[in-house]
């Protein structure tokens, strides 16, 4: 008697074998799905291409941007770091504490967490006039109408040398107007100036 191992059986002829036992409906519905993956493989490949071309794209943006500042804003830097905002304006912690008073539910609760005046470019890589101020960076803890504190928000005020006060009220104006223009909210629109902000003082 002769004993075959396994190993003695053709790889080849094995999946002859099986294809074999396949029906012919079987075989259709193996082809069929084939053709669907390699249709698949084939929009993972334009997915892919498409993410690829889309960060070039992205990328391609964010060195304009970059230009863009460079073009809009060094002419302003360069009046600022020449002198053209004059000396540091009155300060102290009471003055911006009184900015708020009007326009929080519980001025007297609040917590403040403010920085010295420092001479800085509003609106660098989006504004198409920046503007050259000495500004205040402010954190502030307020309690809303519940009396429950709502959490540290950033503020950032200017001097108006018009005025001799310092306020938001300019920050305000161009977050609403650059906010209508990128169909941004109040708020996102103050957070978008927060982070374009170019300090020339450290």
């Amino acid at each position: 008697m002769v004993f075959l191992s396994a190993c003695s059986v053709p790889l080849s002829g094995a999946l002859s074998t099986t294809q074999s036992l396949r029906t012919p409906q079987q075989q259709a519905d193996i082809a069929k799905q084939e053709a669907t993956l390699a249709k698949q493989r084939e929009e993972l490949a334009r997915l892919k291409k498409e993410d690829a071309e889309l960060t070039l794209q992205e990328k391609k943006k964010e060195e304009d941007s970059k230009e863009g500042f460079t073009a809009k804003c060094q002419e302003e830097v360069s009046k600022v770091k020449a002198g053209s905002l004059g000396k540091m304006p009155p300060f102290s912690e009471a003055m911006i504490k009184s900015s708020f008073e009007y326009t929080l539910n519980d001025p007297f609760s609040a917590r403040y967490k403010i920085s010295k005046p420092r001479r800085g470019i509003i609106g660098c890589g989006v504004s198409s006039v920046p503007k050259g101020a000495w500004m205040v960076s402010a954190l502030i803890n307020a309690k809303n109408k519940f009396g429950a504190y709502t959490g540290w928000t950033p503020f950032m005020l200017t001097w108006f040398e018009a005025d001799k006060k310092w306020s938001d009220a300019l920050f305000n104006l161009d977050a609403t107007i650059h906010g209508s223009l990128y169909k941004l909210s109040q708020e996102e629109a103050k957070a978008l100036y927060i982070k374009t902000i170019y300090w020339v003082d450290s």
